[in-house]
């Protein structure tokens, strides 16, 4: 009996500059990782540098540089790349590698793309045979915007049970004595971008710090902007909150998590705290304190990718306080529930499978040379106004 030939499946991801390797990154490398046996696999990296959480992963991985300056010139590589390994789909983890993908599709391959979360972007939607998406948010513009009949999905889980890491562990809790401490904890890259989110864990911290002063914040993450960690710095001045920058413990900082009894996290960073059954908050547009995340506000947390975008929440300190003092042992255990129903990325392997397996080419129309031109406008010109959403 003839074996079943593995489908080839190329990943593509795009790389803009030295700030690359978000939580899209490492999404990528745990779908991989689970798919491998079921697939033949090839990650490709394409862009401006090649991020270390792709370099040095164990997972095979090539790049490819590509710029602006002379992209066309450049996508020679990857059209050589894509047609020594043939690929029957080639999956895009973002805008960029999604439009580097439709230049030089003359092999007429489906191209599945994933909307990893992050602000919906422009009105005009990048044609591709399928889409996925981490939130409701996204799922919601995508089907309003996009001008193709390719199916939409909402596949949230993107995380495995995280592996603790003793040995660092163990070294925090010996440097900072945490043995009797009530420790909160923020993993986040230093930028504009994730400021908000950094500013109400330390406002968090500072009312749980009126109540218990034997607690500590530690915000662990890369610098990426000098001026939000000043800022950070500032606010958290005269508290013990402990900011480490480090790559030792930055890099694969969620093996760190089980330091912590309270953790503040967005979009994956909530999956992987909820894997350990953390007590977890999540920042709230517009507040100056994040909410934890309970059973009342899950469904509206998870529409916005748990971000600092959610809207519709009103944060109270008496709520918070009630909820950390009195119900710790149900926040916890909602958040072991939740990871197990909602975010184990072992649970939808069989749907990627599916997805691979009836993705079509649909052939250039007028219609979609129309789209390619308007997406690659964007690409090249991010401040025209197409009408952003």
């Amino acid at each position: 009996m003839e074996e079943h030939k593995k489908k080839r499946i190329l990943y593509l991801i795009y790389s803009s500059d030295v700030k690359s390797g978000g939580g899209h990154f490492y999404t990528l490398l745990t779908l991989v990782e689970k798919m491998s046996k079921f697939i033949d696999f090839k990650i490709l990296n394409v862009g401006l540098i090649y991020p270390l959480v792709l370099k040095n992963n164990s997972l095979p991985s090539d790049f490819i540089p590509i710029s602006k300056g002379t992209y066309y010139n450049d996508l020679s590589k990857l059209r050589l790349s894509i047609k020594e390994f043939d690929p029957n789909v080639i999956h895009a983890f973002d805008l960029n590698s999604l439009r580097a993908a439709r230049s030089i599709n003359y092999k007429k391959v489906p191209i599945v793309f994933n909307k990893c979360g992050g602000v919906n972007g422009p009105k005009v939607v990048a044609d591709a045979a399928a889409y996925i998406c981490f939130s409701e948010e996204n799922l919601i513009h995508i089907k309003k915007y996009k001008s193709n009949n390719s199916p939409l999905y909402l596949i949230p889980n993107r995380a495995t049970k995280i592996i603790s890491d003793n040995d660092r562990i163990n070294q925090l809790k010996s440097d900072y004595s945490l043995d009797s401490k009530k420790v909160l904890l923020r993993i986040s890259r230093f930028s504009e971008m994730h400021e908000l989110s950094i500013l109400q864990a330390v406002n968090l911290f500072k009312l749980i710090h009126e109540g218990d002063k034997d607690s500590c914040l530690f915000l662990i993450g890369i610098v990426q902007s000098e001026d939000v960690l000043a800022r950070i710095t500032a606010a958290a001045d005269g508290f013990p909150v402990h900011i480490i920058t480090d790559e030792y413990f930055c890099k694969d900082a969620s093996g760190l998590i089980d330091v912590a009894d309270i953790v503040i996290a967005t979009g994956r960073g909530v999956m992987e705290a909820a894997s350990l059954g953390k007590i977890i908050f999540c920042p709230v547009e517009g507040e100056s304190l994040p909410a934890p995340l309970n059973a009342e506000n899950f469904q509206i947390m998870s529409k916005f990718n748990f971000s600092g975008r959610t809207r519709g929440i009103t944060v109270e300190i008496a709520d918070i306080v009630r909820q950390i003092h009195n119900e710790s042992d149900e926040l916890s255990a909602f958040s072991t529930k939740m990871f197990t129903e909602q975010f184990d990325i072992e649970a939808v392997i069989p749907k990627y499978l599916d997805i691979y397996e009836t993705a079509k080419y649909d052939r250039p129309t007028m219609r979609s040379f129309i789209n390619y031109c308007y997406d690659m406008l964007y690409f090249f010109k991010p401040n025209i106004n197409l009408k952003k959403a």
